[in-house]
């Protein structure tokens, strides 16, 4: 993970920071944002990439007045174990 922008603690945890933007006049569309779907790929070398849907985290962890782009939320999607890659 020598490229990655996310970096891993001692015990594994890791932090992806949000998509922000500013402005100063007038409010930027989100809208190119609704369609993305709540998805992390997890990749390193010599792995076979992993995907998750973190929605169902998000929505049974995150109170409904914290959710949406204005505010940081922590979710805990559990231990992710990478398979490693089959050269077959």
């Amino acid at each position: 993970m020598e490229n990655s922008k996310v970096k891993l603690n001692t015990d594994g945890n890791f932090t992806i920071n949000p998509i922000t933007k500013t402005y100063y006049f007038f409010r930027p569309s989100t809208n190119i944002y609704n369609m993305v779907p709540a998805e992390i790929l997890f990749y390193a070398p010599k792995y076979d990439p992993f995907k998750i849907d973190y929605a169902n985290f998000y929505s049974t962890q995150v109170p409904d007045e914290s959710r949406g782009y204005s505010h940081f939320s922590k979710i805990n999607v559990g231990i992710i174990y990478l398979t490693p890659e089959n050269h077959n």
